[in-house]
């Protein structure tokens, strides 16, 4: 696989393994057994956060690298708290393998559901002695000294300030933090840079229609998610677009496959983004494998 080196240097995994579905507890064999699959994939890049997994995210993910975390690089986030009282992660699994049959039969509804159940749970907290907690704490759970990347978790505008910039620079000047950025929404994006312009490290969800005005020109090190959830979309545009599907064709991509929707987006968010990370999330190895193989539509 393709190896891109972070903003400090440090080479990692064009492609990366988003760990929200990744569960401590009952559930840590199921996190080994993705973890490992992205591992033998070749992916050595993994994202997680102190919310993710009903709170046990980075536990699980810790557990998971134990004694294979050579070459490993991590991403975690800041101002999410982590769930006050979390889940069990048996209970956690059940509830999305429910959740997966029944909206099987209403498509439609996952994304306003989903939606809705993370703005219910959402609890920010971006000052600077919260931050300091939950660092540490993040640290212990993951079970090392520095983290590769550090994100303030989806702020708003105003949430980051000269203050909160600076705090986070000096992570990586403390030894704690390989490079340091945020996450946020598209919608978000333009906004948020123009608090922090000189910030190192972007995160945000891909869409074929391309970065919002006023956050494309000059960019950061950018790390994309949620092709994947994209692949309607692209599917769409794969229709009504001759060339593309030429282009597409030429890559090797099947267009006749069910997956082929799939193997476009991801083809075409990495093109969208050749020196950056692109991440995917999957609870099938099967799936993991075969999304790590995909290269860039140039």
């Amino acid at each position: 696989m393709k190896q891109v080196p972070l903003p400090d240097g440090t080479p990692t995994s064009q492609i990366g393994f988003g760990c929200a579905a990744l569960f401590a507890g009952p559930g840590l064999e199921t996190a080994r057994r993705l973890v490992g699959a992205a591992l033998d994939a070749g992916i050595r890049h993994f994202d997680t956060a102190p919310a993710y997994g009903s709170g046990t995210s980075e536990d699980a993910l810790a557990a998971a690298l134990e004694g294979r975390d050579h070459g490993v690089t991590i991403t975690t986030k800041l101002g999410l708290a982590r769930p006050a009282a979390a889940a069990p992660a048996s209970a956690g699994l059940k509830l999305r393998q429910f959740a997966r049959k029944a909206l099987a039969f209403a498509p439609g509804l996952k994304a306003k559901l989903g939606q809705r159940a993370y703005q219910m749970s959402r609890r920010t907290d971006f000052s600077i002695d919260a931050l300091e907690a939950s660092l540490a704490d993040s640290l212990k759970r993951l079970r090392r000294e520095r983290v590769d990347v550090l994100l303030l978790h989806e702020p708003e505008p105003h949430d980051v300030t000269d203050e909160l910039a600076r705090w986070m620079e000096d992570k990586v000047a403390q030894g704690r933090a390989g490079t340091v950025g945020f996450g946020a929404k598209r919608t978000n994006l333009a906004a948020v840079l123009a608090n922090w312009p000189n910030t190192p490290f972007v995160q945000t969800d891909w869409s074929p229609e391309g970065l919002p005005q006023g956050a494309s020109g000059t960019m950061h090190f950018r790390s994309y998610h949620g092709a994947l959830r994209s692949r309607a979309e692209v599917g769409a545009r794969i229709d009504a677009d001759a060339a593309l599907r030429q282009r597409l064709v030429a890559h090797g991509i099947d267009l006749a496959a069910p997956n082929a929707s799939a193997e476009a987006a991801l083809a075409l968010a990495l093109g969208d983004n050749p020196e950056g990370l692109l991440l995917i999330t999957s609870s099938s190895p099967e799936r993991i494998a075969h999304a790590a193989k995909a290269a860039a539509l140039r």
